[in-house]
């Protein structure tokens, strides 16, 4: 059994994390498993700097002839039984490679809450013959596809899975003061792109709700995006000034959440969550919105609360409950980092690899499903 994963994005997201946890974990367990990624990408550094089995693709746009053609002759010449495409675009270069090369089985990941029923080629890419499964990482998005017409029995869910222990090497050190927190606050904070989905106004409006009632309170946000000059011009707008600081990206995230006392996400949408994933492995309680794949993870009244989408008044309520009362900090902090092993990457590795063998060796028994679940 011999695997490429396929992802065409520069930047590093949450989609390329799981891509590159899957690869690393199948490498560590004996599998042929090799990555193709742009060769300026954050993919490719990563892969170097990990000493895992990578190779230079671009992809460019839905038809790229020069790209399929280019994963035909590595596909050929690396043995490839399967092609794991793991976003929508390397999707498009896998079904070509499908199409001229049909021994290799095609896998799709699917990890966004948009349809794929407009436009129609997006229904066409995900419900054709070519593609052997989609593994969605949530329920939630699950439900999205089979809604919009693709065969319930090709989709199935395997969440998204973290290291439980990939922060705790990393301390704070001087950040408090480096960020001019000062050390009377709480800290709340938030790790997101600068994005329309991460709906960064309900956030910025719910900081200013929470700090008009409880003023030790600071707030940071740690990540980039198109949106940020945007996101920033509301922030002032508010006269939070100091009091909601952004970092933009940083590689060294298990900083700040040692720095948090509480984490935030007021996603309009969100196929997972794995930014609240990270949060509860460190042990902190959660405020997120009920939407998508996010009430798979997050227990409401247990690990944290969910609120609706784009209300900042009950997110600030949420806030303020955690904030306000240390002893609850405490017990959803302790919960959070028991129930966040059930969404280990280990765990994810294992169902993914239980599902290729299912394709590659038919028959082999090593896969179960229930209601679309891979247990």
């Amino acid at each position: 059994m011999n695997i490429l994963h396929l992802d065409d994005t520069i930047m590093w997201r949450g989609g390329q994390q799981q891509a590159w946890l899957l690869h690393r974990g199948l490498i560590r367990r004996g599998v042929h498993s090799v990555i193709a990624a742009p060769p300026e990408s954050e993919m490719a550094r990563r892969c170097a700097k990990d000493d895992l089995p990578f190779l230079p693709l671009d992809i460019r746009g839905e038809a790229d002839l020069r790209a399929v053609f280019r994963l035909r002759r590595i596909a050929v010449r690396q043995g490839i039984t399967i092609c794991h495409a793991h976003t929508a675009h390397a999707l498009s270069a896998a079904l070509g490679l499908r199409m001229i090369h049909p021994a290799v089985r095609l896998i799709a990941s699917r990890r966004v809450v948009f349809r794929v029923r407009k436009p129609l080629i997006g229904a066409i890419k995900y419900n054709n013959r070519f593609v052997d499964r989609v593994v969605c990482v949530s329920d939630a998005i699950r439900r999205l596809l089979t809604d919009d017409g693709v065969t319930p029995g090709k989709c199935v869910t395997i969440h998204s899975g973290i290291d439980p222990d990939r922060f705790k090497t990393e301390n704070p050190g001087d950040l408090r003061s480096r960020l001019g927190i000062p050390s009377r606050h709480l800290v709340a904070g938030t790790v997101a792109a600068l994005t329309g989905e991460k709906d960064y106004p309900t956030l910025l409006r719910s900081a200013a709700a929470v700090i008009s009632r409880m003023p030790d309170v600071t707030f940071v946000a740690v990540g980039d995006g198109p949106e940020a000059e945007r996101i920033r011009a509301l922030a002032d707008s508010l006269h939070l000034k100091k009091r909601f600081l952004f970092t933009g990206y940083r590689p060294d995230v298990g900083r700040y959440l040692n720095l948090f006392d509480c984490f935030v996400l007021t996603c309009r949408r969100e196929g997972l969550g794995t930014s609240l994933l990270d949060a509860q492995a460190w042990g902190l309680p959660v405020v997120a919105t009920r939407t998508g794949g996010i009430p798979e993870i997050v227990e409401d009244g247990v690990t944290g609360f969910l609120v609706p989408p784009g209300s900042p008044g009950e997110t600030a309520d949420a806030l303020l409950r955690i904030l306000r009362n240390p002893a609850l900090r405490r017990s959803m902090g302790d919960a959070a980092r028991r129930h966040v092993l059930r969404f280990t990457a280990d765990r994810m590795v294992e169902q993914t690899l239980a599902l290729y063998r299912s394709l590659s060796e038919p028959g082999c028994g090593d896969v179960r499903e229930a209601e679309g679940r891979i247990v």
